[in-house]
């Protein structure tokens, strides 16, 4: 799916979950260990956020 190294996910991952923008669930299966990440109530602002300042700047 993507060619960044697992450990430089991982990284970004933490990242984003200590700023309080992602939640991080890891749960073993069937098919073995995942996790599975969700963007939070504050992640979802700041990302609406980010929009409204690309759409400002390309209509000026």
């Amino acid at each position: 799916m993507t060619e960044l190294p697992k450990s430089s996910l991982f990284f970004h991952i933490q990242v984003l979950q200590d700023a309080g923008l992602v939640a991080v669930k890891r749960r073993f299966t069937v098919s073995g260990p995942r996790t599975f990440i969700r963007i939070t109530e504050k992640g979802t602002d700041k990302v609406k956020g980010c929009l409204d300042v690309m759409r400002d700047f390309d209509q000026s």
